[in-house]
């Protein structure tokens, strides 16, 4: 699966979560809400590369233009993902990003809960790892992209907005 090239956008970005759920409504004002389907709170995201150089941009639009060709989701990390801390406690379905292997675009997630050890353990590319009371398994974050602009307001220079949906495939 291919990765998004390591530019970083502005953080004049915006991140719009959309839970699956169902809402039944009775009489006299009572209603329940119900959760929907597996995924239950996919992620949209609306970014920004302003003012970058023509071959950063250049990147990215070949990135996204191969993808729109293949058709294929690719992977993407996000900038308010919780980064690997020594000696902290981490709840089941937590998803952190390691210190030591910030690059290689894996993410790992809870699948038991406990408390971390005093060093970063070293992160498998599948699978799983014990990390003192925590046991981590490999995941990722799988997008597509909805769209993107590309605006060029000085010589050699532009600006990439575009919108990154969260997608879950097997």
């Amino acid at each position: 699966m291919a990765a998004f090239p390591s530019i970083t956008p502005d953080y004049s970005l915006a991140k719009t979560s959309a839970p699956n759920t169902r809402v039944v409504f009775f009489g006299d004002g009572y209603e329940q809400r119900l959760t929907w389907l597996i995924n239950q709170n996919p992620k949209l995201w609306n970014l920004k590369f302003s003012n970058i150089s023509e071959s950063d941009s250049d990147t990215i639009e070949d990135f996204l233009n191969a993808r729109a060709e293949d058709s294929v989701s690719f992977q993407w990390i996000p900038p308010d993902l919780t980064k690997w801390a020594a000696s902290t406690a981490f709840a089941l379905g937590a998803i952190v990003q390691p210190l030591t292997a910030q690059n290689n675009g894996l993410i790992y997630e809870v699948t038991t809960a406990g408390t971390s050890g005093s060093s970063e353990p070293t992160w498998p590319t599948s699978g799983t790892v014990t990390d003192g009371g925590v046991t981590w398994t490999k995941t990722s974050y799988e997008w597509v992209c909805e769209g993107w602009q590309k605006q060029i307001p000085y010589l050699n220079r532009a600006t990439i907005s575009a919108t990154f949906r969260q997608v879950f495939e097997a």
